[in-house]
């Protein structure tokens, strides 16, 4: 399969016209779903921190073009924004935490603001226009809040054109003004896309004072985030376009690339049996053979040990 995806993208139509794929709250470690296809792409990654704003082109990582923006990116403020850094990292962003809600949450000493600090902000269009990018195939986004926004906040022929969507919104009060993922879903519902993933991530209930007193040593923290009952707290969505709304060739052979590297090989059947009808390239036959096989070789290899198990079972 990883073959076959080299060959789509060296095709004529991503020589002239590379994927370009969007990455907010770049943690610096490639995104898993892009290792097959970063050597045929530009990646726009974003990287919020306290030096001047300028845009760096890495010519020399894993992709083909990588151009990393050392700025918090925001759905409108160009110039300057408080920035809340956090006890951990991870929970740090241009939103205040909610702090009040947050209390009855185990994890919400993560949230606690060591510092606030300035910095440079710049929006998602101008950062397109300074890379002088006119599109964008795949956008992914976990900016603590504001994912919704920011995907709104781009330009409407640009945000049309959007292959895969991914965000990470909350689900429960984490951050002042956030955007919630059940208003991220209603959205999205009326849009060409469908819902590909939804993995539910959370912690556990229980309040910072009870924490103190049941698990005071960061061990017992650990065992309780364990034993006790995770309730949902945020999601990572992933959404990827219809294939009605896939209306050219280009679109359709990516289409499959990113149905490919995701696993939803049954949808990559369907785009590369509109890809047969609409277009005489060649690689249509062979993108959808190559899904059905796909299809074919994961139910066997799934259903390889139930059918084992249920051998010995028998034997018993």
């Amino acid at each position: 399969m990883k073959s076959l995806i080299h060959k789509v993208l060296e095709s004529p139509e991503f020589v002239e016209k590379p994927p370009v794929l969007i990455d907010v709250g770049a943690s610096g470690a490639i995104h898993s779903y892009w290792q097959t296809i970063a050597r045929h792409s530009i990646c726009l990654a974003f990287d919020a921190d306290d030096r001047e704003l300028r845009v760096d082109e890495k010519g020399s990582s894993a992709f083909k073009k990588l151009l990393v923006f050392n700025s918090l990116v925001h759905p409108e403020v160009e110039g300057e924004l408080d920035f809340y850094l956090t006890k951990s990292p991870f929970c740090s962003g241009a939103l205040p935490p909610d702090n009040k809600s947050l209390n009855d949450w185990a994890f919400g000493d993560k949230f606690d603001i060591v510092k606030t600090v300035k910095l440079k902000s710049i929006t998602l269009n101008s950062a397109l226009n300074r890379a002088n990018i006119e599109y964008v195939d795949w956008f992914k986004t976990d900016s603590q809040g504001l994912d919704l926004n920011l995907y709104l906040s781009m330009a409407e022929n640009i945000r049309r054109n959007i292959l895969l969507a991914e965000f990470e919104p909350g689900i429960i009060d984490a951050y002042q003004g956030e955007d919630k993922m059940f208003v991220t879903m209603q959205y999205m519902a009326a849009q060409p896309y469908w819902l590909a993933e939804l993995k539910i991530k959370g912690s556990q209930k229980i309040s910072r004072d009870e924490l103190e007193l049941i698990a005071n040593t960061p061990l017992r923290r650990k065992l309780l985030s364990y034993s006790h009952k995770t309730s949902p707290g945020w999601g990572e969505m992933l959404y990827i376009q219809n294939i009605s709304a896939m209306e050219d060739r280009r679109s359709l052979l990516l289409g499959w690339v990113f149905a490919a590297v995701t696993g939803q090989y049954g949808f990559g059947i369907e785009i590369a049996k509109k890809g047969c009808i609409l277009s005489n390239n060649l690689l249509f036959p062979e993108l959808l053979q190559a899904s059905r096989e796909a299809v074919t070789k994961l139910s066997f290899r799934r259903l390889l040990p139930v059918i084992i198990q249920k051998i010995q079972s028998l034997i018993k």
